[in-house]
């Protein structure tokens, strides 16, 4: 049996803007949760951009260029619902 059921391992978030529903800080804590990590700004590693409300230009603009997917609150939650499990079990 699974101890924790990642399903974000290996997958690198950017948040940027105000979000519907979810702080900044429960963004963060969700993604952890679930096995992703986040940082502040956008690079070749970033998996997605969680875009909000007013998200920051330059964080835009870099992610289009690299060509990194742009999710809204709700693109986020769909991800977690569909990607497939990591199971990772208890040492």
């Amino acid at each position: 049996m699974c101890g924790f059921l990642w399903r974000f391992q290996g997958l690198t978030f950017v948040v940027t803007g105000v979000l519907d529903s979810l702080e900044r800080e429960e963004v963060d804590e969700l993604i952890k949760q679930y096995g992703g990590r986040t940082t502040s700004s956008v690079s070749g590693r970033t998996s997605y951009v969680v875009r909000g409300i007013e998200p920051g230009p330059s964080k835009i603009k870099k992610a289009e260029t690299l060509g990194t997917p742009m999710i809204d609150e709700d693109g986020l939650f769909q991800l977690l619902r569909t990607l497939p499990v990591c199971c990772i079990l208890p040492a």
